[in-house]
Parts: structure tokens; C-alpha cells; sequence
């Protein structure tokens, strides 16, 4: 799969995978659910390899991150990671007609020509290029059989043409006009989180996926307990929110998630130059409310020790 992930971003084909976790490693427990496969989502695969990774957080939100997934695929002709966990996966939730309406769907498929655009995307010699050096790093894309649009394409380094080439100076051209389309997503995205508690507590939990539905419901056995939490849902791995300014204005940071080393919680202790508390669980079950609250409330009053 790895050398099949590099091979899409290199001839910037685009690609939805959908990665619902179990709990591993190899067969593991192919039954019970994990959020283990981040850092392999983030970063497998061989080179620098430009990719995004969208978390939905419930059911219906699947649906709606999948249409967005496609769009971001489309736009930016990089791979997508779609992900959740498999409690989420093999749940089963009673919508009322409306919650999906088709009419809100909407499908960008970004700088998709056809053959009177092709014009403006060909060399002096009539070729199309579908590499060309863009300011957003993003190439023009004809579908196969558009007249005048044919093209080859490698998973070797390419020229805008898509032949290969050793030339270092296309070699580093191209690298960075395809790292450029992350920084054009960043601006042109909302890459949003959902917040929820109160923004003035003192405690801030984060967290990803599946487990926003039980951190709720232990927020508000918490504010039965008078302890005021705030929350934020992070639905974007890659691309993310910065959350540097809510972290610094809590005193306590406890960051929640399905997996033994915290990896979500590594990502926010690396851009937020900052510890936080961790809350893991790995045994194959997902968060139960009234065991996440205790929890959180032991959290609270006795704070993990930062390591020398």
C-alpha cells in the first residue's frame, strides 16, 4: 500500500481511503476498535508525500466528510485519508429523511479542463502538460479521452509533461510545487474545530473521532459535579486548527484518545511547545461515559508529572 500511496501522489492522481481502525498490530483484535493508525496516516509511505487526513467524529458526519474528502481529492490531486474507528463503523443510528439532503451536496472537481481549456495548458509544441509549475501548485487535469489531452505519466520524477526526468532543477521544481498544495489548502480550507463547555474553564480537553459523543456526555456529569469543562473536537488531523491560543489559556490539558502512546496528544505537545495530560485507553472498547468523567475528575485534581 505504501508504494501505492506515493505512486497517486507523484502522478497527483486523487484518492480516497477510507481507514476504518481496529486494534492491532496484524490481525490483532479484528473486532473490537483503536485510533492506532494516525501516525501511519500522517506519515507512511516512501519520500515527502502531501496527503490530508479528515477524522468525522459521528455517523452523520461520515457522510458529510466523505462528500468533502472527494472534493479536497479532486481540488488538490493528493491522496485523502478518511478515517474512523470501528465502534463507529458497525454502529447503527436512526436519521430522520431530511438529515441528507442530495441538494446540499455539492462536488468540486477543481482544475478539471476540457478541450477549449486545454489551450492554456499546452507547451509551444501543442502538448498538454499535466504537471505544469502552477503559483498554488496545482497542474490542470484532462480526463482520459478529452481530444488533445492525452499525456503519459510515471511514478518516476517527472517535467510538466509527465516524462522522466533526473534533471535537478525540475526534480526540485516539482517537489515544491507539490508540497505548495498544502499551504494553498491551509488558505484557502476552513479547517475548523468544534468547541463546546465553557471557553473560560480552567480545563481543556481535546480529542479526535469517534470519541466526541462520550466526552459530552461526561461533561455533563461533570457539570453535575460543578467541574467546568471545555472541549474541542478536532474533525481534521492534516491539515489542523491552531489550537496554541486554547491551550494556553487553560490550566489543565488533557488530551483523549483510543490508543496506547497518545499520538494525537504527541501532535499537539509538538505545536503547542507545551506538556499535556493524557487519557488512553487500548483495550479494544470505546469510551464509556460515566469511566471517562472519573477520569477526567482524577486528571483534574492530580495532574500527570511533566518528565525531565
Amino acid at each position: 500500500m505504501a508504494e501505492s500511496f506515493g505512486l497517486v501522489a507523484t502522478t497527483e492522481t486523487p484518492l480516497v481511503i477510507c481507514n476504518v481502525m481496529r486494534s492491532g498490530p496484524s490481525t490483532g483484535m479484528p473486532t473490537k476498535q483503536e485510533q492506532g493508525d494516525l501516525n501511519a496516516m500522517l506519515y507512511g509511505g516512501h519520500g515527502e508525500i502531501p496527503r490530508f487526513v479528515v477524522a468525522p467524529t459521528s455517523i452523520d458526519e461520515c457522510f458529510w466528510k466523505t462528500v468533502e474528502a472527494f472534493n479536497l481529492a479532486e481540488k488538490y490531486q493528493i491522496p485523502v485519508y478518511l478515517t474512523a474507528d470501528l465502534s463507529m463503523a458497525v454502529t447503527e443510528r436512526t436519521f430522520e429523511p431530511d438529515a441528507f439532503d442530495m441538494d446540499e451536496v455539492e462536488v468540486d472537481r477543481g482544475k478539471l479542463v476540457d478541450e477549449e481549456g486545454l489551450a492554456e495548458w499546452q507547451n509551444q509544441k501543442g502538448q498538454f502538460q499535466p504537471h505544469a509549475i502552477t503559483d498554488d501548485g496545482i497542474s490542470p487535469r484532462a480526463l482520459p479521452g478529452t481530444d488533445d489531452g492525452a499525456h503519459m505519466t510515471t511514478g518516476l520524477e517527472h517535467d510538466e509533461l509527465g516524462r522522466r526526468t533526473e534533471d535537478t532543477e525540475m526534480r526540485v521544481k516539482q517537489v515544491d510545487k507539490r508540497d505548495r498544495k498544502i499551504e494553498t489548502a491551509k488558505e484557502r480550507e476552513a479547517w475548523d474545530a468544534r468547541e463546546f463547555g465553557d471557553t473560560d474553564a480552567d480545563t481543556l480537553i481535546l480529542s479526535w473521532g469517534s470519541n466526541e459523543g462520550a466526552i459530552i456526555e461526561a461533561m455533563d456529569i461533570l457539570d453535575d459535579d460543578g467541574i467546568d469543562i471545555q472541549f474541542i473536537s478536532v474533525p481534521y488531523i492534516f491539515p489542523r486548527p491552531d489550537l496554541r491560543d486554547a491551550i494556553d489559556d487553560a490550566e489543565d490539558v488533557l488530551v483523549v484518545e483510543c490508543n496506547s502512546t497518545g499520538q494525537f496528544a504527541d501532535l499537539i505537545e509538538r505545536d503547542a511547545l507545551a506538556r499535556v495530560d493524557r487519557i488512553n485507553k487500548y483495550n479494544g472498547v470505546r469510551f464509556k461515559a460515566d469511566e471517562l468523567a472519573e477520569e477526567i475528575e482524577q486528571a483534574v485534581s492530580s495532574p500527570q508529572e511533566v518528565p525531565q
